[in-house]
């Protein structure tokens, strides 16, 4: 999944990152983790049941880099906000159009006349990133048996994250003026990031309680997944990397808690609701801990064949979807377990 922003593309992600931090391999890492899981899941839903996960771990690296370049080079006019959207335009549209051109006149080519007007729709949606309002409104029920998913309906976690993108600049902003205001620019950060986490978390629960089915789509129980990486980012910020023992276990517990995530957690459990905090949490714990060094998992996470997914992680979420689910009409054969993938569209992600 791309993410991807988690889904935006990694080089870009790269640039935007806190300059005296560098390029953190370790992130791309969990990028690839991230990405794999979900295909995995996609492919093979009955072997990775919670894959899905994937996606919050995309959503956790977007705030916490997103919030460490925006806190780097806080945005004061009303260009700076300008250019900051153009930019994501720029990065993200050319990639997911591409996508959205070819998925359609593949489905135009192979798919009846309702898979094609269900396909145009929500790729409309997509191109205008609220596919995952429209999921969310019509209720679909990816459990039921005759509820085939479009093959662009990866598009719903992008959406969530371009709507991110659109409102934190001006969160970021409002915060920076008022802790320099104050003369306490980290902590009003701090505490304004940890608000919006904590109150952010208590809707998600509450709203997958009442809503299951709308509470998975929209951006507003999602929020604080992107937060806490933002909270992460603004805790760390003047931390350099981790060489100890302290923070490589730290780091070890992450990448623990997020397969124990993948591995345990019931596509058909309410979620996000608190069965998001596992993977957001352990997410966070590796960001934080930067571990670096000879016990630190930076050597597993820095191995070529995982930066290079990593790398190509959000052409990867991008493309693979739609391949999967077009493959059944190329070959006229039994679905690929489609049947069980209708669970999992909208457990899907990207890198944004």
């Amino acid at each position: 999944m791309t993410s991807t922003r988690t889904l935006e593309r990694p080089d870009a992600d790269r640039r935007e990152s806190a300059q005296k931090e560098g390029f953190r391999p370790d992130i791309q890492g969990l990028r690839a983790i991230a990405v794999g899981i979900v295909v995995l899941y996609h492919f093979w839903p009955k072997h990775l049941q919670g894959g899905f996960v994937g996606v919050d771990i995309f959503f956790v690296i977007s705030g916490f880099l997103i919030t460490q370049h925006l806190v780097s080079k806080p945005p004061r006019r009303p260009r700076d906000f300008a250019a900051f959207w153009a930019r994501r335009i720029r990065r993200l549209l050319p990639a997911s159009l591409l996508v959205l051109c070819a998925t359609l006149a593949g489905v135009y080519a192979l798919g009846n006349e309702s898979v094609w007007q269900d396909t145009g729709k929500q790729a409309a949606a997509s191109a205008l990133y609220v596919q995952n309002w429209v999921l969310a409104f019509s209720s679909v029920d990816y459990l039921a048996e005759d509820n085939a998913p479009t093959a662009v309906q990866h598009f719903w976690s992008l959406s969530v994250e371009e709507q991110f993108y659109f409102v934190w600049p001006l969160i970021i902003a409002a915060l920076v003026a008022f802790g320099l205001m104050r003369k306490h620019l980290m902590a009003t950060l701090r505490i304004g990031l940890g608000v919006l986490v904590l109150a952010g978390l208590l809707y998600s629960v509450w709203y997958t309680d009442k809503q299951a089915a709308m509470a998975y789509f929209v951006t507003t129980t999602r929020l604080w997944e992107l937060a806490a990486g933002g909270l992460t980012a603004v805790l760390f910020m003047r931390q350099g990397p981790g060489r100890g023992l302290v923070s490589a276990a730290v780091a070890w517990l992450g990448l623990a808690g997020i397969a124990v995530a993948a591995l345990s957690i019931d596509p058909a459990d309410p979620f996000p609701g608190t069965a998001a905090v596992l993977p957001v949490v352990s997410t966070a714990l590796v960001l934080g801990a930067h571990a670096r060094g000879k016990f630190s998992p930076a050597g597993l996470l820095g191995l070529w064949p995982v930066q290079f997914i990593g790398n190509t992680s959000y052409s990867i979420y991008l493309w693979h979807w739609p391949l999967l689910t077009l493959a059944p009409m190329i070959t006229m054969a039994p679905s690929l377990g489609l049947r069980s993938s209708s669970s999992v569209a909208s457990r899907s992600s990207w890198p944004g």
